[in-house]
């Protein structure tokens, strides 16, 4: 039987893709009844990709900043934490600047 999450390639797919299908199940199971779950569930579902979405905005509006701007980079190192987007071995936090 092939796995669920490769489909038998031995290889997971993106961070992205996986919480989407996972999204996607739980929306599925609850989304048969109208209870006070089910429809907090839906929010909650709702609101997670909400901030995803808006987390995928600001990682590409800190690209678009000069790449020595250590604000920018720490942006980036953050929101790829939350996303995944990138493997953790090619990006590392930058160094804090002390604040004079």
């Amino acid at each position: 039987m092939d796995c669920p999450d490769c489909g038998g390639s031995g290889t997971l797919p993106s961070k992205k893709l996986l919480v989407e299908w996972r999204a996607s199940d739980i929306e599925r199971a609850y989304s048969r009844s109208q209870d006070k779950v089910s429809i907090d569930v839906g929010w909650l579902l709702s609101e997670l990709r909400t901030a995803r979405g808006a987390l995928n905005e600001i990682i590409a509006l800190a690209h678009d900043v000069s790449d020595e701007n250590s604000i920018a980079l720490r942006i980036r190192f953050i929101a790829n934490r939350a996303l995944g987007l990138y493997s953790s071995s090619r990006v590392s936090p930058p160094e804090a600047k002390p604040s004079s």
